[in-house]
């Protein structure tokens, strides 16, 4: 995607790489209250978000985990999920992924876009 010469809203790609394990568990991912996609073994989804400034991004399974994202409009963020080890079943992990590295592997997926 392309931004236009004055961009009123930056990108989140969010994906998650095929990975047998916690293959399984899923989860919802949250921008504040509002649920924003269903993060699944090997999907991918782009985000678009029209609101500058800091973001809670989180998911809950047997626990919650959030991370901050600072936006600011024109940019692009690549938001790599996964599950950790928990308890009783994973727990949502999240990792902000340099452009250099998230941008191949998301568009490398053949996963399912949402």
């Amino acid at each position: 995607m392309k931004f236009g010469d004055s961009p009123h809203f930056a990108i989140i790609y969010v994906y998650r790489l095929r990975n047998y394990s916690g293959s399984a568990v899923s989860y919802d991912l949250h921008i504040g209250d509002t649920v924003i996609c269903r993060v699944k073994n090997n999907t991918k989804y782009e985000i678009k978000v029209f609101k500058e400034g800091e973001i809670e991004l989180w998911g809950r399974t047997e626990t919650r985990a959030s991370m901050t994202i600072d936006v600011k409009f024109g940019q692009e963020y690549y938001l790599k999920c996964g599950v950790k080890m928990g308890l009783a079943i994973g727990r949502p992990e999240f990792n902000l992924i340099d452009k250099s590295q998230g941008k191949p592997e998301y568009e490398s997926m053949k996963g399912r876009t949402q």
